[in-house]
């Protein structure tokens, strides 16, 4: 939703609206020098405007669009332009109620992007920090899983379990190589770990799934089934943990290889091992599984795999094209003092 500007300005006035990918800098940030980044992106930007419209003490955005950074290299700049076909960012005032009020624009200035381009270079390195940040925080995930496992196997977990685990430290290695074609290699050969331990893990789970007996909804054939032992219905219940926690496996494999492509630029691969999953999340029969609510009829079985496996898959599917794409827009929040403090080291 767009702010209604309430300052006139001598030129043309840009109301605020927020990007659809917003990389927002503020002061605290980790990863970045934050006033060297000020200083490099201010230099790009015509701030003839800015300080008759800047008061110490008041907190600013200054709104730079990305969209413009795909046409950089071919000469080309297609959004924001004025009607003298300038580009800008532009400098708004963050009201107390947290709504944006126009201040003014700056001009890109395309001559000092000679140089490099300061803008493009923040939001990609940032888009890269918070694609390794999501890599390390699966392999973290998978670990947890792969203990889980572990004790519901009673440690008796095969090489399909190991070569997860095997593919996971790959990763978390990989992620750390300073070098991007060496990074890269070892990147790969995670990812073939992965690609074939999913595969290996998805044969595992279809072989309980199927193998999962049948609960009787009759309490009277649950009685004798009780007579004929005494873990009848907890024995079910592992069985079911153990499905649960595969498909777990599965799910994760499934995302890290998948994010990991999308970190390296490779979309169709991602875009496929997406397809594959559902492909085989959809062949699964979940019909005796879904028996177990005959001993366990007050419980709710609406978000277990038996009914979520596809939702679970998509939504993760989602997550992993949202963090893949690139930022439409940089947001810079700074006080007055800080904009001019810049303005004056930067000249």
């Amino acid at each position: 939703m767009c702010d209604v500007p309430m300052k006139q300005s001598s030129d043309e006035m840009v109301p605020y609206t927020a990007g659809v990918k917003t990389l927002k800098l503020k002061n605290s940030m980790r990863g970045i020098n934050y006033y060297k980044t000020l200083i490099d992106i201010m230099r790009c930007l015509d701030t003839a405007n800015v300080v008759q419209n800047v008061k110490r003490g008041i907190e600013y955005v200054v709104q730079v669009p990305a969209e413009y950074q795909a046409g950089l290299d071919a000469g080309q700049y297609s959004v924001l332009s004025g009607k003298d076909g300038r580009q800008w960012a532009t400098l708004y005032e963050v009201l107390p109620n947290g709504k944006h009020s126009f201040a003014c624009n700056m001009p890109i200035k395309p001559e000092e992007l000679v140089q490099g381009n300061p803008i493009h270079d923040v939001s990609m390195n940032m888009q890269m920090m918070a694609m390794q940040q999501q890599l390390a925080k699966l392999t973290e995930l998978v670990q947890d899983t792969y203990e889980a496992v572990k004790r519901i196997e009673q440690d008796q977990t095969d090489d399909r379990v190991g070569k997860l685990r095997a593919g996971k430290e790959g990763m978390e290695q990989a992620i750390l190589i300073a070098d991007p074609v060496q990074r890269r290699i070892a990147i790969g050969n995670a990812q073939q770990l992965l690609l074939e331990a999913r595969g290996q893990i998805g044969e595992t789970l279809k072989s309980k799934i199927q193998s999962f007996p049948s609960i009787p909804k009759s309490l009277v054939q649950q009685f004798f089934g009780r007579l004929s032992s005494s873990s009848y219905f907890s024995s079910k219940d592992a069985a079911f943990d153990a499905i649960q926690e595969y498909f777990q496996l599965y799910l994760l494999a499934t995302k890290l290889l998948a994010d990991s492509y999308y970190y390296l630029g490779e979309t169709k691969a991602a875009e496929k091992t997406y397809r594959d999953a559902l492909t085989f999340v959809k062949s699964l029969d979940f019909t005796n599984v879904k028996t177990l609510r005959n001993i366990h009829p007050r419980e709710d079985m609406s978000d277990t795999i038996c009914s979520m496996a596809e939702p679970y898959v998509l939504n993760e599917r989602d997550k992993s094209i949202q963090l893949a794409k690139p930022y439409d827009t940089v947001e810079i929040l700074m006080t007055g003092d800080e904009i001019l403090e810049v303005l004056d080291n930067g000249r």
